[in-house]
C-alpha cells in the first residue's frame, strides 16, 4: 500500500503481507512492482492540492466515464488541474478516451446524448425544460458535445442544496 500524507512530499509505502513493515520514500519518481511500473509524481503534486481540487475530478469520472475513479488516475488529473490545465481541457481528455466512447450510445441524436449525460453526470432522466434547452445548445454548435457533462457537472455543483448537487 502507497500512503501520501497531504502537504507531504514523502510517501510511505506499507508491506501489507508484515513481512518487511513500512519505508518512507522521499525523491523517487517511479515504484516498480512484478506487474506495473507507478509514476509517483502525480501522487506527490495531487496530495500538495487542497481538497476542493478533487471534487470536480471526482465529478468528471462519474459524468464521462460512468464509475467512481481510481486513485491513480484520480490523483493525474487532479494534479494536471492543479498545474493549471483548465476542466474544460480535462473534460475533452475524458470524453476523447477509449473508456468514455465505449460507454457513450453508438449512433445518437442531440436528444439520447442529453439524456444520457443527464443519467452519468446526475443521475436522473432530464426534465422537459432541460432536455429541451441543451438539445438546442447542442444542435445550434453553440455547446460541443465533450463540453455537456462539464457543464451539468459545475452546474450541480453551483447549485449547493440542490437534488443535483447531492449526487
Amino acid at each position: 500500500a502507497v500512503a501520501i500524507t497531504a502537504g507531504q512530499q514523502a510517501l510511505s509505502v506499507h508491506d501489507n503481507s508484515g513481512a518487511n513493515g513500512t519505508d518512507d520514500l522521499f525523491n523517487v519518481q517511479f515504484l516498480q512492482y512484478a506487474d506495473q511500473t507507478v509514476d509517483l509524481a502525480p501522487l506527490v503534486k495531487a496530495a500538495l492540492l487542497p481538497p476542493e481540487k478533487f471534487a470536480p475530478m471526482v465529478e468528471l469520472y462519474s459524468a464521462y466515464l460512468d464509475r467512481a475513479p481510481d486513485a491513480t488516475g484520480l490523483h493525474y488529473w487532479t494534479a494536471q488541474f492543479g498545474a493549471g490545465a483548465s476542466l474544460a481541457e480535462i473534460a475533452r481528455s475524458f470524453y476523447n478516451s477509449a473508456e468514455a466512447v465505449a460507454h457513450r450510445p453508438v449512433t445518437h441524436g442531440a436528444g439520447e446524448l442529453v439524456t444520457a449525460a443527464y443519467q452519468d453526470a446526475l443521475g436522473r432522466a432530464p426534465d422537459a425544460a432541460g432536455l429541451a434547452y441543451w438539445t438546442a445548445e447542442l444542435q445550434s454548435g453553440r455547446m460541443p458535445d465533450y463540453k455537456l457533462p462539464l457543464a451539468l457537472v459545475l452546474g450541480a455543483l453551483a447549485s449547493a442544496g440542490s437534488a443535483d448537487a447531492r449526487f
